[in-house]
């Protein structure tokens, strides 16, 4: 599937060159995290990747086949409890490198709630940083 755009209009562009064009709070259905990345509306592509989790899954379209995708560059830590307030998303988070694991550090979180949509592929998940530890619930479990 060819990577798009949806503006604030609701239109679908399609390709790479259409973020240039398009005004703030463009969708995209794939977008790429890197802790070097800065969280702007144009950023998300492989070259300029969004800096957090909660950015991209703000501004994720998952209404497509297979849903939405997060490629995660490398090791991230996520901060806010904020990053699963998109719940009902279809969306995958994997490693943007198949060859190696990405981790994702939830330590300094109290708890991780996930919706019912998210799968995580090629993820390492950290929930401990030796002084305490996040409980995560999925599906309300």
């Amino acid at each position: 599937m060819k990577p798009f755009w949806v503006t604030l209009s609701g239109d679908k562009v399609y390709g790479e060159t259409a973020v240039k064009v398009l005004e703030n709070g463009c969708f995209r259905n794939e977008a790429y995290v890197s802790s070097v990345g800065e969280d702007l509306p144009y950023h998300g592509t492989k070259d300029y990747p969004y800096a957090t989790l909660e950015y991209a899954l703000a501004r994720i379209d998952d209404e497509v086949e297979g849903g939405g995708i997060i490629y995660v560059k490398d090791n991230l830590a996520v901060a806010s409890d904020e990053v699963w307030k998109e719940q009902g998303k279809n969306i995958t988070i994997t490693s943007a490198d198949a060859e190696k694991k990405a981790t994702i550090d939830f330590s300094a979180l109290e708890r991780l709630v996930l919706g019912d949509n998210v799968i995580f592929e090629n993820i390492a998940m950290q929930f401990s940083n030796g002084e305490k530890t996040t409980n995560m619930y999925a599906n309300g479990y």
